[in-house]
């Protein structure tokens, strides 16, 4: 299913976050410009960087003291099926 939140229900969860009454702000790459996100201390990317740009952007996400900036991409030599075969 398509998960789709407003502007103002992005904008209450993003305020959420800054109040500290949620502690974790999943978003997709529009977090990355436009939209004002508080400082974190872990940003982590499944997707990939497309330009430096996205990873500028992405990286100025985690601007706590001692964050962390964790970009997770596929490895050439490790195909899905490794992947699975190592899970069994």
């Amino acid at each position: 299913p398509l998960l789709k939140l407003s502007k103002a229900k992005a904008k209450e969860h993003v305020a959420k976050f800054a109040d500290a009454r949620i502690n974790i702000l999943v978003t997709t790459s529009v977090a990355e410009e436009g939209m004002h996100v508080p400082e974190a201390n872990c940003v982590v990317r499944f997707d990939p960087l497309l330009n430096v740009v996205s990873l500028i952007q992405g990286r100025g996400r985690a601007r706590q003291a001692a964050s962390s900036h964790v970009v997770l991409t596929q490895r050439n030599d490790r195909t899905l099926a490794d992947l699975i075969g190592a899970e069994l």
